[in-house]
């Protein structure tokens, strides 16, 4: 893949990209690797990536719809919850079958966490971690017929907008500013 379609495909962008096997996404939409051609809006995505306010509106935050991709799931932050689908992308029913007929796809066998915590969500061992306002929780990742289910949290001031792992800490930047450093009591 050198590029991908966004014109063709009349899409904004930005620059979170993640790749699993041949299929990559940014801004809520799949893309295959091969051409660079929209697969699928995942559903729910576009509404978390913010509206544009309308006259004397304040906008609220925009949360990042960015999956957490594992060989098993495809996970996506929603609306006060966490979805989990499986992996591979099924094609519609019926989708195709018709001379000259686009096939369509869907992501199936979803799943769904209510938390409080679903921005900004990273993968770091056998973890989900995201951010909701004054809130980080960690959400253990689901296996084959296993509850997803959060493990921990804590409370911060403000609303979590990046979050990253490393060294057995999880550090979080909230958009008033603040940094946070996460760790095992010693």
């Amino acid at each position: 893949l050198l590029y991908y379609h966004l014109a063709a495909n009349n899409k904004n962008a930005n620059s979170h990209v993640a790749v699993r096997g041949d299929y990559f996404f940014n801004d809520g939409i799949m893309f295959e690797v091969a051409g660079g051609s929209e697969v699928l809006t995942v559903p729910g995505a576009r509404s978390l990536m913010g509206e544009a306010p309308k006259a004397g509106e304040q906008a609220g935050p925009r949360v990042r719809a960015e999956p957490v991709l594992t060989e098993k799931f495809i996970i996506m932050p929603g609306n006060n919850c966490v979805q989990v689908y499986d992996a591979k992308p099924s094609p519609r029913p019926g989708a195709g079958q018709k001379p000259g007929q686009t096939v369509s796809w869907m992501l199936t066998g979803m799943r769904t966490l209510s938390t409080p915590a679903p921005a900004g969500l990273i993968r770091a061992g056998s973890r989900l971690y995201g951010g909701g306002v004054n809130l980080v929780a960690a959400i253990d990742l689901p296996d084959e017929g296993d509850k997803t289910q959060v493990s921990w949290q804590a409370a911060v001031q403000g609303t979590p907008e990046a979050l990253i792992a490393a060294n057995g800490r999880l550090f979080v930047t909230t958009l008033e500013g603040s940094i946070y450093c996460f760790g095992e009591d010693k």
